[in-house]
């Protein structure tokens, strides 16, 4: 099983939209997500 585990984005949406495009390529099972999502 392939976690991918992130936090801190801090509003940077695109910063996002680059991590989750790299998740699904690497064919994660799972994302955990600790938090910070705006400012």
């Amino acid at each position: 099983m392939k976690i991918a585990a992130l936090s801190d984005i801090h509003g940077n949406l695109a910063a996002l939209d680059a991590v989750l495009t790299d998740i699904r390529s690497a064919g994660a099972d799972l994302i955990v997500y600790f938090g910070f999502l705006s400012e």
